[in-house]
């Protein structure tokens, strides 16, 4: 069976101080918080290094700075934001990246910004056919059990 941890609790401490801690545990496999190489605290060079010393992989990325509610376009923040969580994950060799619908009030859209939604999110898929991407619900709509259903049924239409 294989299990992994998420660094997500951790994510203010250095490699270096936990995954000793994983290793001494049996894992070898972890889901790695993107907030500190986003934020240019860490290297990825170092986070390299150090999987490498333990003998660990990274399993997710978890990112998340993104809002495919926005606008009436995918925006410049979020295509730039996603572009760059994607390059550490081809530079670590990761296909999984975990990313946040965005915030938006626990309010089903319409038909018109439903579609919208979809799009971006199949446009997403198209733009990077090599990484899996993970939603997170983070609140509000993205909480919506209807919402869920819809966005899936709609994905499924726009295939």
């Amino acid at each position: 069976m294989k299990v992994a941890i998420s660094t997500g609790a951790v994510k203010t401490l250095s490699l270096a101080e936990y995954l000793p801690s994983f290793v001494a545990a049996g894992c070898r496999l972890i889901n790695l918080n993107l907030t500190p190489l986003y934020h240019g605290i860490v290297p990825i060079s170092d986070i390299s290094e150090q999987l490498s010393v333990h003998g660990m992989s990274i399993s997710v990325l978890e990112g998340g700075w993104c809002d495919f509610f926005e606008g009436n376009h995918l925006g410049a923040d979020t295509l730039a934001s996603v572009d760059k969580q994607v390059e550490y994950a081809r530079a670590l060799n990761v296909n999984h990246l975990r990313l946040f619908f965005g915030v938006r009030e626990n309010r089903l859209p319409d038909t018109r910004m439903a579609d919208q939604f979809i799009l971006r999110l199949v446009a997403l898929a198209d733009r990077y056919k090599d990484i899996v991407f993970l939603f997170e619900n983070h609140g509000g709509l993205s909480n919506n059990v209807q919402f869920l259903i819809d966005t899936l049924n709609l994905s499924l239409i726009h295939i």
